[in-house]
């Protein structure tokens, strides 16, 4: 029985029962196992579940790493010192993951962390009064 080749279209002979798609010709045989090898699959976007009980995010118009970085360096005063800086550029690569492999972008996330913390050292941060309460609470609790 005579089928055409799934990768150069030329005419092969095959047994009626085989399931075979490609001719033996070089060509064809790496194409079938390039084939075998690289499945195209596109991953489906993840859905965002808020769970219940959860704390719900504070309201912030920050899309990307690069924003929430820019607010939260500029709301300290530290965005244009030499930390922040580099903290910017490490959140724009962040935002601009698909360069990157997993480990080499965990790596530029820790060292964003670590120039982060440089960068907001010193920085006295208004007292929560929710915080101001547990840390009361814990003081009774202990004397």
């Amino acid at each position: 029985m005579k089928r055409a080749c799934a990768a150069c279209g030329g005419n092969f002979d095959r047994d009626a029962k085989s399931r075979k798609q490609f001719c033996d010709r070089v060509t064809c045989k790496r194409a079938r196992a390039r084939g075998r090898k690289r499945k195209e699959r596109t991953p489906e976007p993840a859905e965002i579940v808020q769970l219940p009980g959860a704390p719900v995010a504070e309201e912030s118009s920050a899309t990307t790493v690069a924003d929430a970085t820019c607010e939260v360096l500029a709301a300290a005063g530290r965005l244009h010192t030499p930390p922040g800086l580099k903290a910017m550029v490490l959140a724009a690569r962040i935002d601009r993951a698909s360069l990157d492999t997993a480990s080499g972008l965990a790596a530029i996330v820790r060292a964003h962390e670590e120039v982060m913390a440089i960068a907001l050292a010193g920085v006295v941060q208004e007292a929560d009064p929710v915080d101001e309460l547990k840390e009361r609470r814990l003081r009774r609790q202990r004397a």
